[in-house]
């Protein structure tokens, strides 16, 4: 009995959260005029009275088995929205389910939290420093890249720009000089520096070595680490470094334009 009372309260209390919630994503992620959320959502009470009155009698003659339908209908809802993509008929799925647990609509089709180790993937990168793929687009659903460099004295990327992401630099370790356009900057540990899209920039570290974490956004950058740079789990070439030419058909894959040489 007490299952079953907490059960219909779970269930009964997400149907009316999703009045809440559930406006802002039928806008925002399946497309849907706003002045079409009003009659859908009144079409979701209607059905939900006429629900509630099927449930009833259904209820009456085999309780168990009726919860259990329930639950499973609302929960198999999500994995029908992924199904169904983000137009009208998916809003409609998510109609039927739960609401996206965010009040501003923002998608949280992902639900699983993704860890990431130091060593799960480590490339060479220039002048002999490594590059950490902490996070990438596959992991955050294309939202973002987080990457870690481990630097020493002199390392410095050519003068380029990016086209399809914003770039955030985290200096754990060290000290750095930064130009963003024109502008220097000193950055000292625990620093911080925010790069737009479309803005050359580039660093060089100044200390023995550097620790730098980037948070690259949306994700995908981390491939052009790949494409170019050499995972240390393989042997290394001997006398290997990075050609520019490889460099130069990574950072065009990727959206990156080299605007001069380092600084």
């Amino acid at each position: 009995m007490r299952a079953g009372i907490l059960a219909t309260f779970l269930i009964v209390t997400g149907h009316f959260a999703a009045y809440t919630f559930v406006s802002p994503a039928l806008q925002r992620l399946s497309g849907i005029d706003e002045r079409l959320v009003g009659p859908l959502l009144f079409g979701f009470g209607l059905a939900g009275m006429a629900g509630n009155f099927l449930a009833g009698a259904a209820l009456a003659r085999a309780p168990h088995r009726t919860v259990l339908v329930i639950t499973v209908t609302l929960a198999a809802a999500m994995p029908l929205y992924v199904l169904l993509g983000r137009g009208p008929v998916g809003g409609a799925a998510l109609l039927i389910g739960r609401p996206h647990n965010r009040a501003d609509g923002r998608e949280t089709l992902m639900t699983m939290a993704y860890l990431a180790q130091p060593e799960q993937q480590k490339l060479e990168w220039l002048d002999g420093g490594t590059f950490s793929v902490l996070l990438g687009k596959d992991a955050t659903e294309g939202r973002l890249t987080v990457g870690r460099f481990d630097v020493a004295r002199g390392e410095a990327p050519p003068f380029h720009l990016h086209t399809r992401e914003d770039e955030v630099f985290l200096l754990l370790k060290g000290t750095a000089l930064v130009w963003s356009g024109e502008e220097e900057h000193e950055l000292r540990e625990g620093g911080i520096v925010y790069l737009p899209r479309d803005v050359p920039h580039s660093y060089r570290i100044t200390s023995d070595r550097a620790d730098l974490l980037m948070i690259a956004t949306p994700g995908g950058i981390e491939g052009m680490f790949r494409h170019a740079g050499r995972d240390l789990a393989e042997p290394r070439p001997e006398g290997f470094e990075i050609p520019k030419s490889l460099l130069a058909e990574a950072a065009g894959l990727y959206g990156n334009v080299v605007v001069g040489p380092p600084r």
